[in-house]
């Protein structure tokens, strides 16, 4: 095996990685943020179609409960999380950012 080494692509390399790591996560964090809206979304569906029911008095058992689960979810909004342990949602992305940034500043400052 061959391997060419070229001097000029040694910081270029590990930048267009990081780069292409942060377009993924990008896009993951933005179907994430898209299905979270949605879910919120839907929510108020959920209520408007309690209040046509309401309007009508055609008010039994079944619908105070849906009543309760409308309420119970505009209260508690959907959020995706890692395990617990932070959110994913656009400010992952801003730390992401920040971090990969602090890195390369160190990267350079020792280089030299």
């Amino acid at each position: 095996m061959v391997i060419l080494k070229d001097e000029g692509n040694e910081i270029e390399r590990p930048i267009l990685w990081m780069f292409f790591i942060l377009c993924h996560c990008f896009m993951l964090l933005k179907m994430w943020n898209s299905v979270q809206e949605e879910a919120n979304k839907s929510v108020i569906i959920l209520h408007d179609i309690w209040n046509k029911y309401a309007e009508k008095r055609g008010i039994d058992k079944r619908l105070l409960y849906l009543q309760f689960i409308s309420m119970r979810f505009l209260t508690c909004k959907l959020k995706f999380t890692a395990y617990g342990f932070f959110p994913l949602d656009w400010t992952f992305l801003h730390t992401i950012i920040a971090s990969a940034t602090t890195y390369i500043i160190i990267l350079v400052q020792l280089k030299k």
